[in-house]
C-alpha cells in the first residue's frame, strides 16, 4: 500500500493552495500518519478532522479512507451507517444495505422506506437507480 503521501499528493495539487491551506493540509497529513492514541496526545485535529480538511480540499472519501485497514465504519444520521470495506463503500439503514458504491458508480435502491430513510438516502450522490430486486442481485456480483 502507497504511503499516505504519494496517495495524497496524486490527487492534491499543492501548488494552487494559499499559504493557510497548505498549513492546514500539512497539519492534516501528519494526523493521518499517527496512531490513534499519538494524534490525541498532541492534540489539534483529531483524524476525522484531517480528513474533512482534505476532502474540503478536493480529494474524494474513497482516497481518504483507503489507508484505514480493512473496514472503516461512520455513523452519518440515526440508523445510517456508511461502511468502507476494501475499496467500496455500503450505506445501510438500520440493518439493510439501501445503496453502494464499487468505486466507480453509486447505487442505490429504489424501495421506499421510511421518510428518514429517505432523506438519508438523499444526502448520497447516486448514478444509478435500481429496483429493490435488481439491486440486491447486483450488489451480490460486485461485493
Amino acid at each position: 500500500m502507497k504511503r499516505i503521501d504519494e496517495r495524497l499528493s496524486e490527487y492534491l495539487d499543492e501548488k494552487t493552495l494559499d499559504v493557510f491551506a497548505k498549513h492546514q493540509v500539512a497539519i492534516a497529513r501528519k494526523t493521518l500518519k499517527m496512531s490513534d492514541a499519538g494524534a490525541k496526545i498532541m492534540g489539534g485535529m483529531n483524524k476525522e478532522e484531517a480528513r474533512a480538511v482534505l476532502k474540503k480540499y478536493g480529494l474524494k472519501e474513497e482516497v481518504l479512507t483507503e489507508g484505514l485497514g480493512p473496514i472503516f465504519l461512520k455513523q452519518e444520521g440515526p440508523n445510517f451507517t456508511k461502511i468502507y470495506v476494501s475499496g467500496k463503500t455500503l450505506w445501510f439503514s438500520y440493518e439493510t444495505l439501501v445503496a453502494f458504491s464499487d468505486g466507480s458508480k453509486t447505487y442505490a435502491t429504489s424501495e421506499k422506506f421510511s421518510n428518514t430513510t429517505s432523506r438519508q438516502m438523499g444526502t448520497i450522490d447516486v448514478d444509478v437507480w435500481l429496483g429493490d430486486d435488481d439491486f440486491l442481485t447486483l450488489a451480490r456480483k460486485k461485493l
